[in-house]
């Protein structure tokens, strides 16, 4: 990959199988299909679409969360499917109005999935969490480390 390229994808695909009552005959739900992007190093950019058009699906796949069903996709000159922990050590996402699909944990729990996921050790990923739980201090970080309340309450307080 060019090294002027921060993101790259050839011919881009997603498709998830969806079953239904019938076993055996399996539909499809296409959320990409031969996407093609490049974004050189430093550029600002945004994905635009109505709802369905698989904005949120190709940033998982950029991201390592999901892989692709084909095609190739590269970050910082890494392939997604490849070098997924050279990719998660030098970028990370934050989804902004939805929760993921982790609505039902806490914030420590979330905190802890992820640091799962970028495979941080035990040890260090508690003293982080620890540290970002002090930092937002006072009643916040009761809720941050407290068992009940849930993404949703911490980010609506």
């Amino acid at each position: 990959m060019s090294s002027n390229q921060a993101i790259r994808t050839e011919a881009l695909e997603r498709i998830y199988k969806i079953r239904g009552a019938k076993k055996d005959s399996p539909r499809e739900l296409v959320a990409l299909r031969d996407v093609n992007i490049q974004v050189p190093r430093g550029e600002l950019f945004g994905l635009l679409g109505p709802n369905g058009a698989g904005k949120t699906t190709l940033i998982k796949v950029l991201t390592t969360l999901l892989a692709p069903t084909s095609g190739r996709a590269f970050v910082s000159g890494f392939d997604v499917t490849i070098a997924p922990h050279e990719i998660r050590s030098r970028i990370n996402m934050v989804s902004g109005g939805e929760s993921s699909g982790y609505g039902l944990l806490t914030v420590r729990e979330n905190l802890w999935m992820f640091t799962q996921f970028y495979g941080i050790p035990s040890r260090e990923a508690n003293r982080r969490i620890k540290e970002l739980c002090q930092r937002l201090g006072g009643r916040r970080m009761r809720r941050c480390v407290g068992s009940s309340p849930r993404v949703k309450k911490f980010a609506g307080s």
